[in-house]
Protein backbone atom coordinates (compact mmCIF):
# COMPACT_ATOMS: atom_id res chain seq x y z
CA UNK A 1 0.00 0.00 0.00
CA UNK A 2 1.03 3.44 -1.17
CA UNK A 3 2.12 6.07 1.52
CA UNK A 4 -1.48 8.35 2.58
CA UNK A 5 1.47 11.26 3.65
CA UNK A 6 2.74 11.21 0.34
CA UNK A 7 -0.76 12.20 -1.61
CA UNK A 8 -1.48 15.56 -2.98
CA UNK A 9 -4.53 17.01 -0.92
CA UNK A 10 -7.46 16.25 -3.03
CA UNK A 11 -6.54 12.35 -3.47
CA UNK A 12 -5.95 12.17 0.76
CA UNK A 13 -8.93 13.72 1.40
CA UNK A 14 -10.77 11.03 -0.53
CA UNK A 15 -8.77 8.09 0.28
CA UNK A 16 -10.40 9.23 3.99
CA UNK A 17 -13.56 9.09 2.52
CA UNK A 18 -13.03 5.43 1.13
CA UNK A 19 -11.20 4.24 4.37
CA UNK A 20 -14.61 6.03 6.46
CA UNK A 21 -16.80 3.87 4.07
CA UNK A 22 -15.21 1.22 3.52
CA UNK A 23 -12.47 0.58 6.55
CA UNK A 24 -9.01 0.38 6.28
CA UNK A 25 -8.49 -3.66 5.49
CA UNK A 26 -10.69 -3.37 2.23
CA UNK A 27 -8.51 -0.65 0.52
CA UNK A 28 -5.41 -1.17 -1.68
CA UNK A 29 -3.87 1.55 -3.55
CA UNK A 30 -0.40 2.93 -5.35
CA UNK A 31 0.59 6.04 -5.96
CA UNK A 32 2.87 7.83 -8.23
CA UNK A 33 4.08 11.71 -7.95
CA UNK A 34 1.09 12.27 -5.26
CA UNK A 35 -1.13 10.83 -7.51
CA UNK A 36 -3.11 7.80 -6.60
CA UNK A 37 -3.05 5.57 -9.90
CA UNK A 38 -4.40 2.27 -8.79
CA UNK A 39 -7.26 1.33 -6.66
CA UNK A 40 -8.44 -2.05 -5.91
CA UNK A 41 -11.75 -2.45 -3.74
CA UNK A 42 -11.81 -6.44 -3.79
CA UNK A 43 -14.32 -8.24 -2.23
CA UNK A 44 -16.19 -4.86 -0.16
CA UNK A 45 -19.73 -6.19 -0.31
CA UNK A 46 -20.30 -3.37 -2.73
CA UNK A 47 -24.08 -3.53 -3.61
CA UNK A 48 -23.15 -0.22 -5.85
CA UNK A 49 -20.42 1.63 -7.74
CA UNK A 50 -18.80 4.12 -5.59
CA UNK A 51 -18.86 7.51 -7.12
CA UNK A 52 -16.22 8.58 -5.10
CA UNK A 53 -13.88 6.54 -6.94
CA UNK A 54 -13.99 9.46 -10.03
CA UNK A 55 -12.59 12.20 -7.69
CA UNK A 56 -9.23 9.89 -8.43
CA UNK A 57 -8.61 11.62 -12.02
CA UNK A 58 -5.51 10.08 -12.56
CA UNK A 59 -6.17 6.54 -11.92
CA UNK A 60 -4.98 3.35 -14.73
CA UNK A 61 -6.24 0.17 -12.67
CA UNK A 62 -9.20 0.27 -10.94
CA UNK A 63 -10.12 -3.48 -9.82
CA UNK A 64 -14.00 -3.88 -8.42
CA UNK A 65 -13.84 -7.53 -8.79
CA UNK A 66 -15.83 -10.14 -6.23
CA UNK A 67 -18.71 -7.46 -5.33
CA UNK A 68 -22.74 -7.14 -6.05
CA UNK A 69 -22.54 -4.04 -8.30
CA UNK A 70 -24.98 -3.99 -10.90
CA UNK A 71 -24.71 -0.62 -12.64
CA UNK A 72 -21.36 1.76 -13.71
CA UNK A 73 -22.63 5.60 -13.68
CA UNK A 74 -22.10 7.96 -16.39
CA UNK A 75 -19.44 9.97 -14.07
CA UNK A 76 -16.86 7.06 -14.97
CA UNK A 77 -16.13 9.00 -18.21
CA UNK A 78 -13.97 10.86 -15.67
CA UNK A 79 -11.38 8.83 -15.86
CA UNK A 80 -9.58 9.38 -18.40
CA UNK A 81 -6.81 7.95 -17.81
CA UNK A 82 -7.78 4.65 -16.80
CA UNK A 83 -6.23 1.48 -18.67
CA UNK A 84 -7.54 -1.64 -16.65
CA UNK A 85 -10.60 -2.40 -15.38
CA UNK A 86 -11.70 -5.24 -13.72
CA UNK A 87 -15.08 -6.01 -13.01
CA UNK A 88 -15.38 -9.61 -12.78
CA UNK A 89 -17.54 -11.36 -10.61
CA UNK A 90 -20.16 -8.32 -9.88
CA UNK A 91 -24.26 -8.77 -11.25
CA UNK A 92 -24.14 -6.60 -14.63
CA UNK A 93 -26.78 -7.58 -16.87
CA UNK A 94 -24.68 -5.48 -20.12
CA UNK A 95 -21.67 -3.38 -20.74
CA UNK A 96 -22.21 -0.62 -19.29
CA UNK A 97 -22.78 2.11 -22.30
CA UNK A 98 -19.83 4.45 -20.57
CA UNK A 99 -17.01 2.19 -19.86
CA UNK A 100 -17.02 2.15 -23.84
CA UNK A 101 -16.29 5.97 -23.79
CA UNK A 102 -13.34 5.69 -22.01
CA UNK A 103 -11.12 4.94 -24.66
CA UNK A 104 -7.88 4.63 -23.10
CA UNK A 105 -8.88 1.17 -21.91
CA UNK A 106 -6.24 -1.90 -23.09
CA UNK A 107 -7.46 -4.53 -20.63
CA UNK A 108 -11.07 -5.19 -19.40
CA UNK A 109 -12.05 -8.10 -17.30
CA UNK A 110 -16.25 -8.64 -16.83
CA UNK A 111 -15.89 -12.27 -16.25
CA UNK A 112 -18.37 -14.15 -14.32
CA UNK A 113 -21.42 -11.55 -14.46
CA UNK A 114 -25.09 -11.74 -15.79
CA UNK A 115 -24.11 -10.58 -18.90
CA UNK A 116 -26.66 -11.18 -21.88
CA UNK A 117 -25.95 -8.14 -24.27
CA UNK A 118 -23.04 -6.13 -25.86
CA UNK A 119 -23.56 -2.96 -26.96
CA UNK A 120 -22.55 -1.72 -30.49
CA UNK A 121 -20.22 1.00 -28.86
CA UNK A 122 -17.54 -1.44 -27.97
CA UNK A 123 -16.23 -0.56 -31.13
CA UNK A 124 -15.51 2.29 -29.27
CA UNK A 125 -12.11 1.04 -27.36
CA UNK A 126 -9.78 0.97 -29.95
CA UNK A 127 -7.10 0.26 -27.71
CA UNK A 128 -8.32 -2.77 -25.82
CA UNK A 129 -5.72 -5.43 -25.78
CA UNK A 130 -7.64 -7.67 -23.94
CA UNK A 131 -11.24 -8.63 -22.99
CA UNK A 132 -12.46 -11.42 -20.68
CA UNK A 133 -16.16 -12.54 -20.88
CA UNK A 134 -16.41 -16.13 -19.73
CA UNK A 135 -18.82 -17.28 -17.31
CA UNK A 136 -21.56 -14.65 -19.09
CA UNK A 137 -24.96 -15.63 -20.50
CA UNK A 138 -24.13 -14.22 -23.91
CA UNK A 139 -25.54 -16.03 -27.26
CA UNK A 140 -24.17 -13.61 -29.78
CA UNK A 141 -21.61 -11.05 -30.10
CA UNK A 142 -22.34 -7.63 -31.94
CA UNK A 143 -20.36 -7.20 -35.10
CA UNK A 144 -18.91 -4.05 -33.72
CA UNK A 145 -16.45 -6.64 -31.84
CA UNK A 146 -14.55 -7.05 -34.94
CA UNK A 147 -13.56 -3.36 -35.08
CA UNK A 148 -10.90 -3.86 -32.26
CA UNK A 149 -8.54 -3.21 -33.90
CA UNK A 150 -6.01 -4.07 -31.28
CA UNK A 151 -7.14 -6.60 -29.43
CA UNK A 152 -4.68 -9.76 -29.05
CA UNK A 153 -6.66 -11.87 -26.01
CA UNK A 154 -10.23 -12.60 -25.96
CA UNK A 155 -11.82 -15.04 -23.54
CA UNK A 156 -15.54 -15.77 -23.94
CA UNK A 157 -15.39 -19.59 -22.10
CA UNK A 158 -18.86 -20.57 -20.38
CA UNK A 159 -21.53 -18.51 -22.47
CA UNK A 160 -24.21 -19.84 -25.00
CA UNK A 161 -22.82 -18.50 -28.28
CA UNK A 162 -24.11 -20.52 -31.39
CA UNK A 163 -22.67 -18.43 -33.46
CA UNK A 164 -19.15 -16.14 -34.13
CA UNK A 165 -19.61 -13.26 -36.19
CA UNK A 166 -18.60 -13.31 -39.86
CA UNK A 167 -16.09 -11.01 -39.72
CA UNK A 168 -14.02 -12.23 -36.66
CA UNK A 169 -10.94 -12.26 -38.98
CA UNK A 170 -10.51 -8.59 -38.91
CA UNK A 171 -9.14 -9.39 -35.18
CA UNK A 172 -5.55 -9.75 -37.36
CA UNK A 173 -3.78 -8.54 -33.81
CA UNK A 174 -5.71 -11.50 -31.70
CA UNK A 175 -3.14 -14.25 -30.25
CA UNK A 176 -5.63 -15.56 -27.86
CA UNK A 177 -9.04 -16.70 -28.70
CA UNK A 178 -11.24 -19.12 -26.16
CA UNK A 179 -14.25 -20.46 -26.93
CA UNK A 180 -14.68 -23.11 -24.48
CA UNK A 181 -17.96 -24.19 -23.32
CA UNK A 182 -20.17 -22.38 -25.87
CA UNK A 183 -22.90 -23.73 -28.29
CA UNK A 184 -20.71 -24.04 -31.54
CA UNK A 185 -22.20 -25.98 -34.65
CA UNK A 186 -19.56 -23.65 -36.91
CA UNK A 187 -17.25 -21.44 -37.39
CA UNK A 188 -17.12 -18.63 -39.76
CA UNK A 189 -14.01 -18.97 -42.91
CA UNK A 190 -12.81 -15.32 -42.08
CA UNK A 191 -11.25 -17.41 -38.97
CA UNK A 192 -8.70 -18.72 -40.64
CA UNK A 193 -7.37 -14.85 -41.00
CA UNK A 194 -6.26 -14.94 -37.72
CA UNK A 195 -2.94 -14.57 -38.52
CA UNK A 196 -1.05 -13.74 -35.47
CA UNK A 197 -3.31 -16.55 -33.72
CA UNK A 198 -1.39 -18.63 -31.16
CA UNK A 199 -3.69 -20.27 -28.97
CA UNK A 200 -7.63 -21.28 -30.22
CA UNK A 201 -9.79 -23.24 -27.69
CA UNK A 202 -13.06 -24.83 -28.55
CA UNK A 203 -13.26 -27.42 -25.93
CA UNK A 204 -17.15 -28.74 -25.30
CA UNK A 205 -19.17 -27.10 -28.33
CA UNK A 206 -21.09 -29.06 -30.70
CA UNK A 207 -19.16 -29.09 -33.79
CA UNK A 208 -18.91 -31.35 -36.87
CA UNK A 209 -16.68 -29.88 -39.11
CA UNK A 210 -14.16 -27.39 -39.44
CA UNK A 211 -13.69 -24.97 -41.86
CA UNK A 212 -11.00 -25.57 -44.34
CA UNK A 213 -9.48 -22.33 -43.69
CA UNK A 214 -7.88 -23.01 -40.08
CA UNK A 215 -5.14 -24.34 -42.40
CA UNK A 216 -4.34 -20.61 -43.34
CA UNK A 217 -3.51 -20.37 -39.23
CA UNK A 218 0.15 -20.01 -39.73
CA UNK A 219 1.06 -18.87 -36.21
CA UNK A 220 -1.29 -21.20 -34.48
CA UNK A 221 0.86 -23.30 -31.66
CA UNK A 222 -1.86 -24.47 -29.50
CA UNK A 223 -5.49 -25.88 -30.50
CA UNK A 224 -8.06 -27.32 -28.12
CA UNK A 225 -10.92 -29.27 -29.92
CA UNK A 226 -11.86 -32.07 -27.12
CA UNK A 227 -15.54 -32.60 -26.28
CA UNK A 228 -16.87 -31.58 -29.79
CA UNK A 229 -18.28 -34.49 -32.54
CA UNK A 230 -15.33 -34.17 -34.83
CA UNK A 231 -15.42 -36.96 -37.21
CA UNK A 232 -12.57 -35.56 -39.64
CA UNK A 233 -9.96 -32.91 -39.64
CA UNK A 234 -9.05 -30.98 -42.83
CA UNK A 235 -6.50 -32.11 -44.10
CA UNK A 236 -4.94 -27.91 -43.90
CA UNK A 237 -5.62 -28.27 -40.05
CA UNK A 238 -2.84 -31.28 -40.23
CA UNK A 239 -0.37 -29.29 -41.89
CA UNK A 240 -0.48 -26.45 -39.82
CA UNK A 241 3.74 -26.05 -39.62
CA UNK A 242 3.53 -24.01 -36.38
CA UNK A 243 1.62 -26.45 -34.69
CA UNK A 244 2.88 -27.74 -31.57
CA UNK A 245 -0.01 -29.63 -29.73
CA UNK A 246 -3.18 -30.47 -30.64
CA UNK A 247 -6.18 -31.73 -28.47
CA UNK A 248 -8.96 -34.22 -29.77
CA UNK A 249 -10.26 -36.13 -26.75
CA UNK A 250 -13.77 -37.29 -26.15
CA UNK A 251 -14.68 -36.87 -30.48
CA UNK A 252 -15.82 -39.44 -32.86
CA UNK A 253 -12.84 -39.00 -35.11
CA UNK A 254 -12.75 -42.23 -37.68
CA UNK A 255 -8.67 -42.21 -37.68
CA UNK A 256 -6.57 -44.58 -37.61
CA UNK A 257 -4.53 -43.59 -34.40
CA UNK A 258 -1.44 -44.80 -36.11
CA UNK A 259 -1.96 -42.01 -38.57
CA UNK A 260 -2.02 -39.29 -36.19
CA UNK A 261 1.28 -40.59 -34.28
CA UNK A 262 2.87 -39.77 -37.22
CA UNK A 263 2.57 -35.61 -37.07
CA UNK A 264 5.27 -33.28 -36.22
CA UNK A 265 3.07 -32.19 -33.49
CA UNK A 266 2.12 -33.73 -30.39
CA UNK A 267 -1.46 -34.67 -30.50
CA UNK A 268 -3.77 -35.92 -27.20
CA UNK A 269 -7.00 -38.09 -28.34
Amino acid sequence: MADKKRLNLEDKRNIRSLYQLLGNNAISFNSYEGYIVELQLISCNLSAYPSIVNNFTKLEILDLSRNEINYIPESIRRLKFLESFHLDKNLLETLPKYITEIPTLKKLNLANNNISLMPQSIKNLRNLVHLSLSYNKLDVLPKAITNLSSLEVLYIDNNGLISLPKNIGLLKNLRELSLSSNHLKSLPDSIGNLENLRFLSLVNNYLEKLPKSLGNLRSLRFLWLDKNKLRKLPESVLKISSLEKLQLRDNPLEYNPDFLKDKSFHIVF
